[in-house]
């Protein structure tokens, strides 16, 4: 009988054993199913994945009906684990995808107002979207290319035709979207957004087009004065989409939808390549005798016409001949540019191409010309500038030649002349600033800024300029040789530090540790509550002053025991005025001027806070930090930089400038000042390379000048 039990137990178990394999099979099929689905994967890489999972879950169950409940365990958080990372990954896929194999879209999306995001995408067609309150619209190939287009910045633009295509030929899709107005119209677009007035586009339905070309052609034909190329014809269809009746000087005048001419009540005719053919050649005779006109209306600031020569009627102006380089300028001016005056003493009159004049001029009374480099009016008398000619150009050159000429500073390079070749007479003169440091001039004058006599550049001066070139390019590597040996013992000196400061940090820890193991608990949990991270006399790591605000009860009563075992100790009494600093000033303040006047190192640092939070005493708060940091106290090195910071006090030696107080407690192993001293080391570098660069300029300067000289006086020989 406990055979026959056993028996049918064993055979209960091993149904069980094979039928969860079974199941996890299956499972693991619509998984593997799913996933090639979702990434496309071949069939037989497919197959491959399916066996290996099928072996992990195998195991995995086998695991389960262990005797072992650690192995039960892991076979049921393998499972887990499985089921949880397949469906992670089938969600990823399906977000990276917007439809399935079979073409279902998978996505949906939401026009935002939020230029950063324009459009958000979610994965339930159909629904309300929770943060904008629209519709969430299944995204379909058509659209996923105009969202595309969308995100890229393109807006819809208004559709004016009676015949869009309102739906995509092949599937039927909607590829216009329209708005109702307030008064009952229909406005079409060509692009999913928004309306000018805030209201989103709807895509159109089946009754959209009826209504559109109703309305259509309710109104009458509109004009249009200046088609385009691609407003003739329509690109799908090649139906025309432009009417026109004919002008009485032979020309054109054209609109967009059949109807009659409100001149003179003749029927519209479509457009055919007949008419564009003549329109086109009409526009070509009439874009040659094309002028302009120059006008105040900040709303139109240049007038077209087609009379070059005239008087235009309403403004009174000569109409000037459009071409092509006028029309560059004409552009320049209508985006804001205006009439600057010329100050170049052998200006560009005309242009090298074409001949056109390229300067604009205005004449006074007396005859004096001015030059400027844009048409438009000028700037004092409002009348309007003239194109330049060529005798307008000679008198401007002879006005020129009658002033005296202002002296221009040159730039000194390899292409100046400083004596004149046939005569050997000097072409420069010069200002000495200081020594190896002039400046040149076209012409005899004045100094502009300073107003002292500029010196002819003699052969004499040219010899003393080339010995003082030679003399600072010699000073000038000196001072390079400087920068890199300051920079050399920097380095040393603070590897140095950083060796000294391991050791210390080392005899500290050993310090700390033997008075740690003789310490009582009062003053134990006093150390741990209370110490100073930046006390030299401190046992333990310390906390920071923030830290400590949330313990200073605990410190204080802690404290309090300590001192009276230990009155000779000062830390105790130290840590018990710092945990008091957060619940009795005043007794904090007492028990650091004690401290102070036995000369406790850290207890500088926090009474010279208390004098200038508390008693607004920046004079005496200096005082403290200064005897602080002669006594080694890291914190009131830092608070003495600080103060340099602050304006309070002016560095009476170089060992109270700020990066030499942050290198000092850095060496001290203050954390703060370390950076502190990191960032004065990087402005001491910038600077420096600031400097070298400088130098090298200089260098490179007086090389070129001084290779001048030299050649200047090898021609002289």
């Amino acid at each position: 009988m406990v055979a026959l039990i056993v028996l049918i137990v064993g055979l209960f178990a091993f149904l069980i054993f094979q039928g969860t394999n079974l199941y996890w099979s299956l499972q693991v099929r619509g998984w593997i199913d799913d996933i090639a689905r979702a990434f496309d994967l071949d069939e037989y890489l497919a197959q491959a994945i399916f066996l290996v999972v099928v072996a992990a879950a195998t195991t995995l169950t086998t695991l389960c009906f262990s005797f072992s409940p650690l192995k039960r365990r892991l076979g049921r958080l393998g499972l887990l684990g499985l089921s949880v990372g397949v469906s992670l990954l089938l969600a990823y896929a399906w977000r990276m995808n917007f439809f399935t194999p079979e073409g279902t879209a998978t996505r949906c999306y939401v026009l935002t107002r939020d230029p950063a995001e324009p459009v958000r995408y979610g994965n339930r067609p159909g629904t309300i979207d929770q943060q904008t309150g629209r519709p969430c619209r299944p995204v379909t190939a058509e659209r996923l290319r105009q969202l595309q287009d969308y995100k890229n910045g393109r807006r819809p633009v208004r559709l004016t035709m009676r015949d869009p295509e309102f739906f995509d030929p092949l599937t039927g899709e909607a590829i216009v979207w329209y708005i109702r107005t307030r008064e009952g119209t229909i406005e079409l677009f060509d692009l999913m957004g928004f309306h000018p007035d805030g209201q989103e586009l709807q895509p159109v339905d089946r009754d959209v087009p009826l209504a559109w070309r109703a309305q259509f052609d309710r109104q009458p034909p509109r004009r249009l004065d200046n088609p385009t190329e691609g407003d003739f014809f329509d690109s799908m269809t090649g139906k025309p989409r432009l009417w026109y009746a004919r002008a009485a000087g032979g020309g054109f005048v054209f609109y967009d939808r059949a109807g009659f001419s409100p001149e003179t009540g003749e029927a519209l005719n479509p457009v055919d390549l007949d008419v564009q053919k003549e329109w086109r050649a009409h526009k070509q005779q009439a874009d040659s005798s094309r002028c302009y006109v120059i006008t105040r209306d900040t709303a139109n600031v240049v007038k077209y016409w087609n009379r070059p020569g005239e008087i235009e009627p309403q403004t009174g102006r000569l109409c000037r001949l459009l071409t092509a380089e006028v029309v560059e300028r004409l552009e320049e001016y209508k985006k804001g540019n205006r009439p600057r005056r010329i100050q170049s003493p052998d200006p560009m009159f005309f242009d090298l191409r074409t001949g056109e004049p390229i300067v604009w001029y205005f004449k006074d009374e007396k005859g004096h010309i001015e030059l400027f480099d844009l048409m438009g009016f000028h700037p004092q008398t409002g009348e309007e500038l003239t194109p330049i000619t060529k005798d307008i150009a000679r008198d401007w050159q002879s006005q020129q030649s009658s002033v005296p000429k202002v002296p221009n500073r040159i730039t000194f390079s390899s292409n100046v002349i400083l004596f004149d070749p046939l005569t050997g007479q000097p072409r420069l003169w010069f200002w000495r600033k200081a020594e190896a440091d002039y400046e040149f001039f076209d012409g005899p004058g004045f100094h502009p800024r300073n107003g002292d006599a500029l010196k002819q550049f003699t052969r004499d001066e040219a010899r003393a300029y080339e010995s003082e070139i030679a003399a600072k390019k010699e000073a000038l590597l000196r001072q390079q040789e400087q920068i890199d040996r300051e920079r050399r013992e920097r380095e040393e000196r603070d590897a140095a530090a950083r060796r000294e400061l391991e050791r210390k940090k080392e005899q500290e820890r050993r310090e700390r540790e033997e008075q740690a193991t003789r310490a009582s608990e009062a003053e134990r949990m006093c150390d741990s509550l209370a110490a100073n991270p930046n006390d030299r006399n401190k046992v333990g790591e310390g906390v920071g002053f923030g830290v400590l605000k949330g313990q200073a009860t605990e410190a204080i009563q802690y404290c309090e025991i300590a001192m009276r075992q230990n009155p000779q100790q000062l830390r105790f009494k130290y840590q018990l005025a710092r945990a008091l600093q957060w619940t009795d000033r005043p007794r904090a303040l007492q028990l650091h001027q004690e401290l102070t006047s036995r000369r406790y190192p850290a207890s500088f640092d926090n009474l010279g806070w208390m004098y200038y939070m508390d008693r607004k005493d920046p004079v005496q708060a200096v005082a403290m930090f200064r005897t602080g940091a002669q006594l080694n106290d890291a914190d009131s090195m830092v608070s003495l930089a600080e103060m340099v910071d602050r304006g309070h006090v002016v560095p009476g030696s170089p060992a109270e400038t700020k990066i030499e107080l942050c290198r000092r407690a850095a060496e001290l192993g203050h954390s703060g000042a370390s950076l502190c001293y990191q960032q004065e080391v990087a402005k001491e570098e910038q600077a420096t390379k600031a400097r070298e660069v400088q130098l090298q300029q200089q260098q490179m300067m007086l090389q070129l000048m001084g290779t001048v000289i030299q050649n200047a006086a090898t021609r002289r020989r």
